[in-house]
C-alpha cells in the first residue's frame, strides 16, 4: 500500500526507496506538518462530533467544541494551539503546504482582484498570520504597503521568521508586522488604510463574532476604502463537481468542529454583511479559475 500509495517506490524485489513524498516526511516539510495535524489533530476532533451536540447543543462559543472535548481544554482553539509550540508548528506549516496548493495558492489572490488599479495604497492584512498574503501581494504589486495584524506570538514568529529567511528587501520594507486583537478597536496605524483584507478569517467565527471583527473595520474606514475578503462561498448543492464540494464542505466540518466557525453561502455573506453595518454592500464577487475561494469586495454605500 505504501508503494501504490506513492510513498515508497520499489526498485526490485529486495530494494526500495524514498519518493518526494517520503523525503519530505522524512526530513521536516510543511507536507510533514500538514499530515501530522490531519491524523493527530482533525481526525481526533471529528471523532468527537457526535460528543460536542450532546455536550454543547447549538452554543456557538468558540470553547464548545469537538475540539474542546477531544483535547480536554476550556481554550479555544488558536488560544491552545499558542500555547503548544507541536501543535502551532503542525498549523503553521499545514497552513503554508495548503496554501501552495492548487486549490488555495495565493496566485488566486494576487491574480482574483484588481489590485492594479488602487495605485499607491496601503493594505491592512486582518489576522494575517505570518504575512503569506502580504508578501506574494507586495512581490508583484510595488505601489501597494501592507500591515500584518496578528495576536502577539503569531507576530513574534512571523518576526523571527523573516530573521531566518528574509525576503527580497524592496518587498520587505513594505510588509510590516503589529501586534493587534481583531476584537478590540483598530490601532491609529490602520485608519488611513485604503483596504482591509481577510484571507481565510472570518470562516473561523460564528456571525456574531465576524460581524465584531468587521465593526471594528467599519468603525475606521474612510469613504473609499473597502473590505477586499477571501474566503469560500459554498455552491448549492449539485452546482460543483463532487470532489470540489467534498473539499468545501469538509472544511465547513472542521471550522465548525474546531472553532464553531462556518463557511457560508452568498446569501449567507450578505445577511452578515447585513448585520455588521447597514451600509455595507458586496460590490462584486469572482472566483478565480482553479480556486476553491471567492474574492469578495464590500464597500461603504450611503446611510439607508
Amino acid at each position: 500500500m505504501a508503494m501504490t500509495s506513492g510513498l515508497f517506490r520499489e526498485l526490485d524485489n529486495h530494494t526500495l526507496e524514498h519518493t518526494t513524498i517520503s523525503k519530505d516526511l522524512r526530513q521536516g516539510s510543511p507536507f510533514l506538518h500538514a499530515m501530522t495535524f490531519l491524523t493527530e489533530t482533525a481526525s481526533i476532533t471529528a471523532n468527537k462530533m457526535v460528543d460536542m451536540t450532546k455536550q454543547y447543543g447549538s452554543s456557538s462559543a468558540q470553547n464548545h467544541t469537538a475540539f474542546n472535548i477531544a483535547f480536554d481544554t476550556d481554550l479555544p482553539f488558536y488560544a491552545y494551539s499558542s500555547k503548544d509550540p507541536k501543535l502551532s508548528t503542525q498549523l503553521a506549516g499545514s497552513m503554508k503546504f495548503f496554501g501552495v496548493g492548487g486549490e488555495l495558492h495565493l496566485k488566486h489572490l494576487v491574480n482574483g482582484y484588481d489590485w492594479e488599479s488602487l495605485g499607491d495604497a496601503k493594505v491592512v492584512d486582518v489576522g494575517g498570520s505570518q504575512g503569506h498574503a502580504s508578501i506574494a501581494l507586495a512581490s508583484t504589486f510595488p505601489n501597494l504597503s501592507f500591515i500584518v495584524q496578528d495576536l502577539p506570538e503569531v507576530i513574534d514568529r512571523a518576526k523571527k521568521a523573516r530573521t531566518t529567511s528574509p525576503p527580497d528587501p524592496a518587498v520587505a520594507s513594505r510588509v510590516s508586522f503589529e501586534v493587534h486583537n481583531f476584537f478590540q478597536p483598530q490601532p491609529p496605524s490602520s485608519h488611513s488604510a485604503d483596504v482591509f483584507l481577510a484571507r481565510l478569517v472570518l470562516n473561523n467565527w460564528h456571525d456574531n463574532e465576524a460581524a465584531s471583527i468587521l465593526r471594528n473595520l467599519v468603525s475606521v474606514m474612510k469613504p473609499s476604502a473597502r473590505f477586499v475578503i477571501m474566503s469560500a462561498v459554498l455552491p448549492d448543492p449539485g452546482v460543483v463537481n463532487l470532489r470540489e464540494e467534498a473539499i468545501e464542505r469538509t472544511r465547513d466540518m472542521f471550522m465548525m468542529q474546531a472553532m464553531n466557525g462556518t463557511e457560508r453561502g452568498l446569501l449567507e455573506w450578505k445577511d452578515l454583511f447585513k448585520q455588521t453595518d447597514q451600509r455595507l454592500i458586496l460590490k462584486k464577487m469572482t472566483k478565480p479559475e482553479g480556486s476553491n475561494l471567492s474574492v469578495l469586495e464590500v464597500v461603504l454605500g450611503e446611510e439607508s
